[in-house]
């Protein structure tokens, strides 16, 4: 019955997208009301509405988290106000879209309605089960940029701009933790696999995918340079986290 109605949905991207963001609220509906989950969401909350105030990050406060969290959390902020609901809901539409791009990838690699629908759905029953995902953190958020970069870099039919998609998007959750470089690496390393017998492609797939990788990350650097904060910003991104055994 579950296969039948996997199979039924499958064929409109809209439907599968309503599904997962269902199954998604459905899963994580008593998240929306507690005022903490825990400390982290409660710091980036913090750290945004400082940040609107005009104190910079990595200057005025420190947390060792890249900028990228706290500039989500602003985004939303500034949209919403200091709304706890508004973060929540956003992260279950997170989730439900990174189950969106999982599912695309599966059908990208040639997977069935079945196995690819059942992969979204499983992401969103293992990252709600645990109390370490129930808040809005960091994990969450790059996770939808890892899905949609993985979905592009199994698509069929490949152009040089999509290359510099998976890069950027890359570069993206790269911002948001530094632990996407290890995400990074491995598809470089599929790029090279499904390349390596033209050295042409490999040199242009690979070019561009890191160029466009380090556009996130250098507008961060030169916003701190510009900024006079440089110093501020090399000591907590990477000389702090380096002490960390």
């Amino acid at each position: 019955m579950i296969k039948n109605f996997f199979n039924r949905i499958s064929g409109s991207s809209l439907k599968v997208f309503a599904f997962l963001f269902c199954l998604s609220l459905i899963a994580r509906i008593f998240t929306l009301f507690p005022l903490v989950i825990d400390h982290d969401e409660s710091t980036y909350l913090v750290i945004a509405n400082e940040w609107l105030k005009g104190n910079i990050p990595f200057k005025d406060y420190i947390d060792i988290k890249p900028v990228g969290i706290y500039g989500i959390y602003a985004l939303l902020t500034a949209l919403f106000g200091q709304s706890v609901l508004a973060i929540r809901v956003l992260t279950i539409l997170t989730i439900s879209s990174t189950a969106f791009f999982l599912f695309k990838a599966g059908k990208e690699a040639k997977k069935s309605n079945f196995s690819s629908l059942a992969s979204g759905a499983l992401y969103i029953a293992l990252i709600s089960v645990d109390q370490w995902g129930w808040s809005g953190n960091t994990e969450i958020f790059f996770n939808l940029f890892t899905a949609a970069s993985l979905y592009y870099l199994l698509k069929q039919k490949k152009s040089l701009s999509q290359y510099f998609l998976v890069g950027l998007l890359m570069g993206i959750g790269f911002i948001i933790k530094y632990h996407v470089i290890f995400d990074f690496t491995a598809f470089l390393l599929f790029i090279f696999w499904v390349s390596k017998d033209n050295l042409k492609d490999l040199f242009y797939r690979i070019s561009i995918t890191g160029l466009s990788f380090l556009i996130p990350f250098g507008l961060v650097n030169l916003f701190y340079y510009l900024s006079g904060n440089y110093s501020e910003f090399l000591e907590v991104s990477f000389v702090i986290p380096s002490r960390y055994s």
